[in-house]
């Protein structure tokens, strides 16, 4: 792994994941924060109709045989497509933008004149794609947490 070109790509790309990762701990604090302003009583009912079932189910998974709790709510948000939006969108960013940004700005050929090989580059580029896309459910862990101890 090269620590220069990690750090190129570190810089080239930090506030796109910075963005990413703020997004995947503030939406489960949000989330959180509706769950518990939702009327769970009224609950019950809609877990009763078929076309409220099927919506779970597809979301999920899985098939409530109960009104859902908090707990059930809160691993809800890590399977919510805004949080799947998010982890895609830094995959693909990350992935992407980090070898085609660089023959798009013209400087691939000095890139890989280099003195590292092709697999250095690859290694340490996805190196930071790694450890973005590890960043996301920590921060959506960091943002279920304060979001459940705050609500």
């Amino acid at each position: 792994m090269k620590l220069a070109i990690l750090h190129k790509t570190a810089v080239e790309q930090f506030w796109v994941a910075l963005l990413i990762v703020l997004g995947a701990a503030v939406f489960p604090l949000i989330f959180m924060h509706a769950i518990l302003a939702f009327p769970w009583e009224m609950f019950s009912q809609f877990l009763e109709t078929p076309f409220f079932q099927t919506i779970i189910k597809v979301l999920t998974g899985a098939k409530f045989e109960r009104a859902p709790d908090i707990t059930m709510m809160g691993a809800f948000v890590f399977v919510h497509p805004v949080m799947l939006a998010l982890g895609w969108s830094c995959a693909i960013v990350g992935a992407t933008r980090a070898l085609a940004g660089e023959i798009e700005s013209g400087t691939a050929d000095l890139l890989l004149a280099m003195p590292a090989t092709r697999l250095g580059v690859y290694v340490s580029v996805s190196g930071w794609v790694i450890g973005t896309t590890i960043m996301i459910p920590l921060a959506a862990w960091v943002g279920l947490w304060i979001g459940a101890r705050t609500a």
